[in-house]
């Protein structure tokens, strides 16, 4: 797997993981909502509107086409996060460099049942894998960066930063074993 092809995975990987905390978050803004009524809400544009317009216009942009014409000019357009944006299998040039893998990983999406990903059972919808042993590592310690952002205690640039050194030593320790 070539070094660009796993910073693409990393990469996917942190907009996952960003884009499951936001929805987490929201989930959990709702439930308060419910609960506590428009206190939350004056709460809510006192202390944090800032931190949460940030968080989103965040998460736009890297699920956004922006993103992806950014990694496919810069890095290549088979390092393109695979799988996350339908209409990157309308792309001309992701399919001329991704030809060798895009017809099935699309095919393999659209024919995955994530109510029913599996042989085990699961404790929610859905599905993910990534076969590099620090995969769920790499995801919780990128996934509490990201909380921290929303949250405050850290820049958005320093959580991307942070997760971006991660990535970049799992991608480095996986090449290695590659090669080794």
């Amino acid at each position: 797997m070539s070094t660009g092809a796993i910073i693409g995975i990393v990469i996917a990987v942190i907009v996952v993981v960003a884009v499951v905390v936001v929805a987490s978050a929201e989930m959990r803004r709702s439930r308060l909502r419910r609960q506590f009524g428009p206190e939350y809400d004056r709460l809510v544009e006192k202390h944090g509107s800032k931190k949460k317009a940030d968080a989103w216009k965040f998460i736009s942009w890297a699920a956004g086409k922006q993103y992806e014409n950014l990694v496919g000019q810069q890095v290549g357009w088979s390092s393109v996060p695979a799988g996350k944006r339908a209409s990157t299998y309308q792309n001309p040039d992701y399919l001329a460099q991704a030809k060798a893998f895009a017809a099935p990983t699309e095919a393999a999406i659209n024919s995955a049942d994530p109510r029913d990903p599996g042989v085990q059972p699961r404790p929610a919808i859905g599905i993910q894998f990534v076969d590099i042993p620090e995969f769920t590592d790499l995801g919780t310690q990128v996934s509490q960066y990201v909380s921290s952002a929303i949250a405050g205690q850290m820049t958005v640039n320093q959580a991307l930063k942070r997760g971006q050194r991660l990535a970049q030593d799992v991608a480095e320790r996986y090449q290695s074993r590659q090669q080794g």
